[in-house]
């Protein structure tokens, strides 16, 4: 574990633009083919979340 917070904010920062390109493109007709396409940007965050230890 570690309480660094740096080892969290790559990954943080990967979630917000991700959440920021759908967001400015989302078409709800093609809400499917949008998620689909962003992936799981949050697995890596889950997971430094998980290692990190706060203060």
């Amino acid at each position: 574990m570690t309480s660094d917070p740096a080892t969290i904010l790559p990954p943080l920062f990967a979630c917000l633009e991700t959440l920021g390109v759908i967001a400015r493109h989302l078409d709800p007709q093609t809400f499917g083919e949008v998620m689909e396409a962003a992936g799981t940007p949050d697995a890596a965050l889950r997971a430094a979340c998980s290692d990190f230890k706060p203060f």
